[in-house]
């Protein structure tokens, strides 16, 4: 039980400090440069481990309960639609004269959701099978959608390999995920189940890790942008709040709980991800965007939350009071 408290605690302490952690961690990598580059080559594998522990406990018959062909189809129109056109035009405002900065940017709008949507869709009192359905679900579209969009919006001055990109997002994206659904349906073993707690300190800090080694590898490059890194944090700072706006607008005619499953499931999108796919397969510049949105997606998504909860805990429908911020919800672990 000591050992349970200890891991709790330390899983708290990395959520509620991870903006401060993560800058820290940027300013380390910073320091260090090039020579953390070699730790690129272990991400792919935590990738694939932060996939397979975020799928556990996803069963099918949650998918068939809230997925309804007309609103799926709606709900990726939103997502793969709408929200990649915002990204891509804030992109040619603030970073056209930058096609690598500006497709970093367009390729975190074509990301699939990422599992912390479901976590803050827990604690602001949404509509959590329908969170956790739409993360799987984009999860396994993304060998096509995020590579195809990707290519389509911003890839066409990139040196960009479109096929490497699929093999990659299915061999440490889709089959991990599947792997978790496949093992949740047959029973998550006692073992697995109790190394669940761990492996969300795992991921939080291999998160933490991940951005020191890309500041690094980014050394060179951020000397020559200059202050060209504010354009960078505005334009990704109005795509997170355009990425909660948009479902918001679009939807109005939802219950408030699958409303606010759908914001979060549109602006938590799968940034980790994404940087590990974009460093293997597209050049350096690309990846900062990628960095800044990993820092700002927490504190954003918190303030989205708050703005939430108290509008959703008490309507009729609601699925449960939300969790004060700092508790950990047992459905699920941070990616």
């Amino acid at each position: 039980m000591m050992g349970d408290n200890l891991v709790a605690r330390v899983d708290g302490f990395l959520a509620k400090h991870f903006f401060w952690l993560g800058l820290l961690a940027m300013g380390i990598g910073l320091w260090i440069g090039e020579p953390l580059s070699p730790l690129q080559g272990g991400t792919p594998y935590f990738l694939a481990f932060t996939m397979f522990t975020g799928a556990l406990g996803c069963r099918v018959q949650d998918f068939r309960r809230v997925l309804e062909p007309g609103k799926v189809m709606a709900i990726l129109a939103l997502m793969y639609g709408a929200t990649p056109l915002a990204g891509w035009i804030l992109a040619r405002t603030f970073l056209g004269a930058e096609p690598q900065l500006m497709a970093g940017q367009v390729f975190a709008a074509v990301l699939p959701a990422g599992i912390t949507a479901s976590v803050w869709a827990i604690m602001a009192g949404g509509d959590v099978p329908l969170a956790l359905s739409l993360v799987v679900l984009t999860t396994l579209l993304s060998g096509i959608l995020t590579p195809g969009l990707f290519g389509l919006l911003a890839a066409s001055q990139l040196d960009f390999h479109l096929w490497g990109m699929v093999a990659d997002l299915g061999k440490v994206v889709i089959l991990p995920v599947l792997a978790g659904v496949y093992i949740s349906e047959r029973g998550i073993p006692p073992a697995l189940q109790r190394m669940r707690p761990g492996a969300g300190v795992l991921v939080k800090g291999g998160m933490i890790l991940i951005m020191a080694v890309y500041a690094g590898i980014l050394t060179p490059h951020l000397a020559q942008l200059g202050w060209g890194v504010i354009k960078v944090a505005l334009g990704m700072f109005l795509q997170f709040i355009l990425s909660y706006l948009i479902p918001l607008a679009l939807t109005r005619k939802l219950p408030p709980q699958e409303r606010i499953a759908i914001a979060f499931a549109n602006a938590v999108r799968n940034i980790v991800g994404g940087t590990i796919i974009a460093a293997a397969h597209l050049p350096p510049l690309v990846v900062l965007p990628l960095i800044v949105g990993l820092l700002l997606q927490n504190p954003m998504s918190a303030a989205a939350y708050r703005l939430f909860k108290s509008n959703c805990a008490n309507l009729p429908g609601a699925r449960g009071a939300p969790l004060k911020e700092g508790d950990r919800p047992a459905a699920k672990e941070n990616q």
